[in-house]
C-alpha cells in the first residue's frame, strides 16, 4: 500500500513537471494549424512587407532562487519582422537582459515557508543575450495593402532562441564588508556540476497591437522563455563536501548561509535568531562555514523543472515602406 502511495505521488509531481512542456507543445500545434488556415488562401506576393523595430523589455526570473519585484530589471531588443500570410509573421529578434534572484529580499525568518530560503542566503545576476525565430499569428487578419492593415490586433507568439549566460554573484572585497566585487559564478562549479554558457528556450507569448499611424505600430506583449538548463541561477541539485570544491571562493559562494552581511543589499542577517530561536548551530572548518542542516548532502535547489524568464515588452515597429497598389486576397 505505502508503495502505491508514493507512485501515486511520484506520478503526480512528473505530471505537474510536465504541465508547462505540454502548455508549450499546444501552442505550437495551434500555431502551425493556424499557419496552415492562413496558406490556404491564396497570397499574392506583392502584400507581403517588412517592418523593423526595437523593443524596451522588462524581465522576471523564475527558477530555483525567487526574483522580489525591485529587481525586475529593463532590457532591450532590435527586431525584424516579415509578414508572410494574411495572419501570420516571421519574426527574428535579438535582445539583452537581466535576470535577477535573491534570497535575503525574497524571504524572512516570520514566515515558516521561507525561514529556509532565508538561511540559503543565495542570489545571482545573469545578462542574457539572445537571438530568437518565431511565428506571430494574428487573431485578425490583414489581407490587404499594410496601410490598411486593422487598428487593434491580439497575436500569439511561438519559436525557438538561443542564448548567452553568465551567471555571477557578488562577494565582500574585504573583512569591513562595505566594499563588493562580482564572480563569475559558472567557471567555480558551486555544485560541482559543469553547465554550458549556451542555451536552447522556447519562446511563447500574447500580445495586442495598435495601429499608431500608417507605417508605425506598438504593441505590448508578455512571454515566457521555457529553457533547456536548471543552472540561470546556479543553483539546481545539493550542497557539495567543501572538501571536493576547486578552491576557497568556489566554498564560499556555494554554501553562503553563515554570512554575517547579505552581500546583494548590505545588510544585517540576524544569525542569532538562527542559532537562538530555530536551534541551528554554525558549522566551521578550516576554510568553510555553513549553517547546520545546509550542509553537504542537503538539498541546495529543486531538480524538478528547469529555469525560465517572463519578458514584458513594449516594442515600435516600422513598416517599410511597398508598392500601394496591392491585390487584395481571395478565398477559395
Amino acid at each position: 500500500m505505502n508503495w502505491l502511495i508514493l507512485r501515486t505521488k511520484d506520478t503526480i509531481i512528473r505530471l505537474h513537471s510536465m504541465g508547462l512542456f505540454h502548455l508549450i507543445i499546444f501552442f505550437i500545434l495551434f500555431f502551425l494549424g493556424g499557419l496552415q488556415s492562413s496558406f490556404s488562401q491564396y497570397y499574392n506576393p506583392k502584400c507581403r512587407y517588412t517592418a523593423i523595430g526595437f523593443s524596451i523589455k522588462g524581465s522576471y526570473f523564475h527558477g530555483d532562487i525567487a526574483t522580489p519585484l525591485q529587481y525586475v530589471r529593463p532590457g532591450l531588443s532590435v527586431v525584424a519582422v516579415r509578414r508572410v500570410t494574411p495572419r501570420i509573421s516571421l519574426a527574428t529578434e535579438i535582445m539583452w537582459i537581466r535576470v535577477m534572484g535573491d534570497d535575503f529580499m525574497s524571504s524572512n525568518l516570520q514566515t515558516p515557508n521561507k525561514i529556509n530560503t532565508y538561511i540559503r542566503n543565495l542570489h545571482f545576476r545573469n545578462d542574457i543575450k539572445e537571438a530568437a525565430v518565431y511565428l506571430k499569428y494574428d487573431l485578425f487578419p490583414s489581407a490587404d495593402h499594410y496601410r490598411k492593415r486593422p487598428i487593434y490586433n491580439l497575436y500569439g507568439v511561438a519559436g525557438i532562441s538561443f542564448f548567452y549566460h553568465n551567471p555571477k554573484a557578488r562577494v565582500f572585497k574585504d573583512t569591513t564588508m562595505t566594499k563588493t566585487k562580482w564572480l563569475a559564478l559558472r567557471p567555480l562549479e558551486t555544485e560541482n556540476v559543469r553547465y554550458s554558457n549556451f542555451g536552447l528556450a522556447i519562446p511563447i507569448g500574447v500580445g495586442i497591437r495598435y495601429k499608431l499611424s500608417l507605417q508605425w505600430d506598438m504593441e505590448v506583449e508578455v512571454g515566457y522563455r521555457y529553457t533547456f538548463t536548471d543552472y540561470l541561477d546556479d543553483v539546481s541539485g545539493q550542497y557539495p563536501d567543501p572538501a571536493s570544491l576547486k578552491d576557497d571562493n568556489s566554498r564560499m559562494l556555494s554554501n553562503r548561509s553563515a554570512e554575517q552581511k547579505s552581500a546583494l543589499s548590505k545588510e544585517q542577517r540576524d544569525l542569532e535568531f538562527i542559532q537562538s530561536e530555530l536551534g541551528y548551530s554554525i558549522v566551521s572548518g578550516a576554510d568553510y562555514k555553513y549553517v547546520q542542516n545546509f550542509g553537504p548532502g542537503n538539498e541546495r535547489g529543486t531538480a524538478k523543472g528547469n529555469d525560465g524568464y517572463i519578458i514584458f515588452s513594449i516594442r515600435f515597429l516600422y513598416a517599410i515602406p511597398g508598392i500601394v497598389n496591392c491585390p487584395k486576397f481571395r478565398e477559395f
